[in-house]
């Protein structure tokens, strides 16, 4: 195993701690997991934490693979409203950080994480889409030009966020036409859209991330299992009680003991991936 893995130790995130700002520890433990960051303290727009460890990768090394990175997970990313003691739902949500202020939400359907990777239809239908992408983001750009000089500085700079995604998509958009799209493995297919068992989801989700590593689509990735204070519950493994009223155990053994079934659980649902 340790051949395989690399163990780090010493990683106390300090800045998932209150630091001064009281309640909502689920919110900042997400935030900060991959920034290092104290997250501002806000439920509005004024989001602010840090740049996560793996857009640092992604800035540095993306432009080597299709995909600069790949971010995945089971649960959808909240992109709005207040979740936890004053913090946007945004935080407790959102692992990766390609800025700042700017979240990169995770994809939680299998059937669009596959068609990132390897496409969908023919060249014919693959590049007339493609065509069209091109057409929208040129007005947008004279749209966004035109805009600009009439907003505030708040506004400036989220329209300037969103303008960045927008020249992202033109790279991507660039890329993709300057290489196929990897060949699929043989033996894999297309998967239908989001499994109802939440183990097949997870297993599926861990097939397509070392699919995308495998056919060097993308060298870096994000998996959240679940986002921050989830209540799911694992009665295929005997734990009906929800994640997080057990994780208030009060030294209770039996509770401890259901929290630890869950913890064995969650790497050996990555480690028993099919592809791996």
């Amino acid at each position: 195993m340790t051949k395989d893995f690399s163990i780090l130790s010493g990683l106390t995130a300090d800045k998932a701690r209150a630091n001064g700002d009281g309640g909502g520890d689920h919110a900042r433990a997400m935030a900060a997991y991959l920034t290092g960051a104290q997250p501002r303290k806000t439920d509005g727009a004024n989001i602010k934490v840090g740049v996560s460890v793996d857009q640092i990768a992604a800035a540095r090394m993306g432009d080597r693979t299709r995909l600069a990175s790949l971010e995945v997970g089971a649960d959808s990313s909240k992109m709005a409203g207040g979740c936890d003691s004053g913090y946007s739902c945004i935080y407790e949500s959102n692992m990766s950080w390609r800025s700042s202020t700017q979240p990169m939400p995770k994809e939680v359907s299998p059937k669009l994480i596959f068609e990132r990777l390897f496409g969908s239809g023919n060249d014919l239908e693959r590049a007339r889409r493609d065509a069209e992408r091109k057409s929208v983001l040129d007005a947008v750009r004279d749209d966004f030009r035109e805009l600009n000089v009439r907003l505030g500085a708040d506004d400036q700079r989220k329209l300037d966020e969103y303008f960045t995604a927008v020249r992202e998509m033109e790279q991507r958009i660039a890329r993709a036409g300057a290489s196929n799209a990897p060949k699929l493995p043989a033996g894999v297919k297309a998967p239908a859209g989001i499994p109802q068992s939440y183990e097949e989801h997870l297993r599926l989700l861990a097939d397509l991330v070392v699919l995308a590593f495998q056919t060097d689509t993308t060298r870096i990735s994000t998996f959240v299992f679940a986002n921050e204070g989830s209540n799911r519950s694992y009665p295929f493994i005997n734990v009906r009680e929800g994640h997080h009223s057990l994780s208030h155990h009060g030294n209770d053994p039996a509770k401890m003991a259901k929290i630890q079934d869950i913890n064995v659980f969650t790497p050996r649902s990555w480690l028993t991936s099919s592809t791996a």
